[in-house]
């Protein structure tokens, strides 16, 4: 039979509801949360009640925006590929032009396709 659980479910739905209630709520710790309801447990038993509902606290990293240096290298490695297309038709080949994609001709299915591109080099680069 075993020892009862000290957070019944319904407890662990309350404070899961309080918890997730208001941004100022959602930054407390597992254990100001607990006091609020008046609920005394150890901090392991909150973490696993919250676990056992689906929620699991951990903290957000800031991703940091692009240096200058990373937004030139990215600029110079998009300028190393030639033609609109002509890097994506190599690495994936007849997946993108074959007819696995139904309903889209051979000429648009990858976008803008070799037909269009043909006809944009007769008109000295310039669409129609």
């Amino acid at each position: 039979m075993g020892r009862p659980p000290v957070i019944t479910p319904t407890i662990r739905k309350l404070l899961v509801e309080h918890a997730t209630a208001s941004q100022q709520n959602r930054s407390k710790t597992l254990l100001e949360i607990a006091e609020d309801l008046g609920v005394s447990v150890n901090k392991r038993t909150l973490r696993k009640a919250f676990a056992d509902e689906g929620y699991h606290r951990q903290v957000a990293r800031i991703k940091p925006f692009l240096s200058i240096t990373a937004k030139v290298q990215r600029l110079a490695w998009a300028g190393n590929i030639k033609g609109p297309l002509g890097f994506w038709d190599k690495a994936w080949g007849p997946t993108l032009n074959g007819p696995r994609l139904k309903g889209a001709s051979s000429e648009y299915s990858a976008g803008v396709g070799k037909g269009q591109r043909d006809k944009e080099a007769a008109n000295d680069g310039l669409p129609k």
